[in-house]
């Protein structure tokens, strides 16, 4: 949620334009509409090709060459309108400003936004179907179980905050710690069984992922005004949301391909020419099977849901180094040492 009249608010000087200013010529001419269709294409190119690759297509057939091409060329339209609109002289305002690649503080936050995207994608959607594939649970049982995830993100969102809003301490310490404790979890999930037992552990996993998710998400949401230019307040929050979508479908993406391909390897040969995607779309048919062949593909799932937890605890362990890309001397604060003691002190007055 954002605040009224935002970036301005709290600004008394300040009156939001009329809808017939905000929809007249002027207004419009604002609006960066090739840089939003140009990111927007080159995602959905490369998220496409990264998802179908090796189970539709061929990661050798026309097709994905052509679509790698043209999201490679699209990618460096994008850059190239957003350094040329970036320029002064023009009235259009780029969603993406080529001021934003020299910081380097705002591009370690950005970066931070897309990969702490990528496990909570993953998580969210591969550890229901890991319940229903491998543990046979149903779907509505498959979401339950999954609550704590869910609960803890949203917990540790606010609790970061209030945290770093009372005592001050820099968010470089609070990702350090966020991320931390997310890796930790992540690599926990790599040590599931592979027999289609649910151990009672899994839980205690989500809560460190989830709480570690959230911590960096939380703070992550408060740096855009203490390191961008204010009349950059507004677009840096939409890029980091933007970030941290793209991070969620590149991350389940590449992890699909990564489980198609190694299921299309590893499943038994009794399954015949059924594919992978067959039984991740319903995993009825996994059931059809006699008892022995349904343990080989519930192993084989078991293993390729494991290799994805790999990656995602491989991609944590960068993200921890990330972190360093905020170091600054002094550090970013988004509440003042001072500010933050002196109304701890006030609270403390009050209460007496």
């Amino acid at each position: 949620m954002l605040p009224a009249n935002f970036p301005h608010q709290g600004d008394p000087s300040y009156h939001p334009p009329s809808w017939r200013q905000r929809l007249s010529g002027p207004s419009l001419a604002r609006l960066d509409v090739s840089g939003a269709f140009l990111l927007l294409g080159a995602t959905m190119l490369l998220v496409a090709v990264l998802l179908e690759g090796g189970v539709s297509i061929a990661w050798s057939s026309a097709t994905s060459i052509v679509l790698f091409v043209v999201s490679g060329v699209m990618w460096i339209a994008f850059v190239t309108n957003e350094w040329f609109l970036t320029s002064d002289k023009f009235r259009t305002e780029p969603i993406f400003p080529w001021r934003f690649l020299q910081d380097r503080a705002w591009m370690g936050t950005l970066l931070l936004s897309m990969l702490s995207g990528i496990p909570y994608n993953i998580i969210v959607i591969d550890i229901p179907q890991r319940f229903q594939a491998v543990s046979s649970l149903t779907p509505f049982d498959a979401g339950v179980r999954l609550l704590p995830f869910n609960f803890l993100i949203s917990f540790a969102t606010v609790l970061i905050n209030i945290v770093a809003g009372a005592t001050g301490i820099p968010p470089i310490y609070l990702l350090f710690f966020g991320s931390i404790v997310q890796l930790i979890g992540l690599a926990l999930f790599c040590t599931l069984p592979t027999d289609g037992t649910i151990p009672a552990a899994i839980y205690g996993y989500q809560v460190l992922s989830g709480f570690g998710i959230g911590c960096v998400m939380g703070i992550l949401l408060q740096i855009p005004p203490h390191v961008v230019q204010k009349r950059d307040t507004a677009i840096s929050s939409g890029a980091l949301l933007q970030f941290r979508v793209f991070g969620g479908a590149l991350g389940l993406s590449i992890t699909t391909s990564a489980m198609n391909n190694y299921l299309s390897s590893h499943l038994p040969d009794a399954v015949g020419g059924t594919s992978s995607s067959t039984f991740l779309q319903s995993v009825e048919a996994i059931r059809q099977y006699p008892q022995d062949v349904q343990a080989q593909i519930i192993r084989a799932f078991a293993e390729g849901y494991n290799l994805q937890m790999k990656i995602m605890a491989g991609i944590a362990g960068f993200q921890v180094l990330v972190v360093g890309m905020l170091w600054r001397n002094p550090q970013i604060r988004v509440v003042s040492r001072k500010k933050a003691t002196q109304e701890v002190t006030a609270e403390l007055a009050e209460g007496k």
